[in-house]
């Protein structure tokens, strides 16, 4: 019987491991990289996942592991699972949460936006700019100056 079958008969599954691997370059004449792994179950699913970075030597990619897993270990894997989020995701959740009429108690703002069309056009504005740019990793100084 397989070492991850349980007496019951149940499957278990590794909650998570880190490794690092060092992978020859694709052309002649190209340095090898060192690359960190990092597998993990997500508790909610049960479903596997395997994330990988790249990084400049061995010592480095040692402590993007633990890195990766620390984070693992913190968000249950949710924040490894929204790094493929683009802008117009967060654009539109923005909209769906935070722009809403202004309600007021007492004759104080307690949620929602005083003036809303000028937030949409400025969503708007911002959705058409960046598009389905990726949030994680893109970022770069000729965006730091959006052209409002």
């Amino acid at each position: 019987m397989c070492a991850n079958v349980c007496a019951k008969g149940v499957i278990e599954m590794r909650a998570r491991a880190g490794s690092v691997v060092k992978r020859k370059g694709r052309g002649d004449g190209t340095k090898a990289t060192w690359w960190a792994r990092v597998t993990y179950t997500d508790p909610v699913t049960g479903k596997r996942h395997d994330r990988q970075r790249r990084a400049e030597s061995k010592i480095d990619a040692k402590e993007l592991v633990h890195a990766l897993l620390a984070e693992v270990d913190s968000t249950g894997g949710q924040s490894l699972a929204k790094e493929h989020m683009t802008f117009l995701d967060l654009a539109t959740y923005f909209e769906k949460q935070y722009l809403k009429p202004a309600e007021y108690v007492d004759g104080r703002k307690v949620a929602g936006v005083r003036s809303i069309s000028p937030a949409m056009a400025a969503v708007k504005a911002l959705k058409e700019h960046f598009g389905k740019r990726q949030l994680r990793g893109h970022y770069s100084r000729r965006h730091s100056r959006f052209p409002g």
